[in-house]
């Protein structure tokens, strides 16, 4: 989530790497019975819509910018198969949906600091690594702060469905509540 969305290809790989393994480890699973049976429909059009977007790249004319979303999209597509077909349990999915959170608060606590005193802090400072500067604005984990924007964008989306639509005690609405009003906090301070 944070290494995948930085526009030097250095950070990319090792998340292209991590989706790779898990996705051939994911293979293995394939020959279990499903508790809950993954939809036919939604997988189907998943990946037609991903052979349409790869050939889209493959002959565009302009190769040098679309050949490299190549490997964005197959990593995009190997992260929501192994969703679709492994986290099938609710259980499982609410695990996810609390991840996102936690990763939610995170980029706030780190956007604020970003923000308020230091725009080019990273949390990556170790691998000598700093954000550009320019406005004073938030951009938590990522290197753009329209990556953090796109980020809180989808997850928001996760949190306010399970809000209103899941399954959870008051206190899990409640706490998903506040973390989705923490996430347009945090996107306006993206300036995105």
């Amino acid at each position: 989530a944070t290494y995948g969305a930085w526009t030097k290809p250095a950070f990319q790989w090792p998340a292209y790497g991590m989706l790779a393994v898990t996705g051939l480890l994911g293979l293995f699973r394939l020959r279990k019975n499903f508790k809950f049976t993954p939809s036919v429909v939604c997988l189907l059009s998943a990946t037609l819509f991903t052979g349409y977007m790869a050939a889209r790249a493959w002959f565009s004319p302009v190769e040098y910018l679309a050949r490299q979303d190549l490997l964005p999209l197959a990593g995009a597509f190997i992260a929501y198969t192994t969703v679709a077909l492994h986290l099938e349990h609710p259980k499982w999915r609410k695990w996810l949906l609390w991840a996102f959170a936690v990763l939610i608060v995170v980029n706030f606590a780190i956007g604020v600091y970003q923000a308020q005193y230091d725009r080019t802090w990273s949390p990556y400072w170790w691998l000598h690594y700093a954000r550009n500067p320019g406005e004073m604005n938030a951009g938590g984990f990522y290197h753009s702060e329209n990556h953090l924007a796109g980020f809180l964008e989808i997850t928001t989306f996760f949190m306010l469905g399970s809000v209103l639509f899941a399954r959870i005690p008051l206190w899990g609405r409640m706490v998903l509540l506040f973390v989705s009003l923490l996430s347009f906090v945090v996107l306006l301070m993206t300036y995105s």
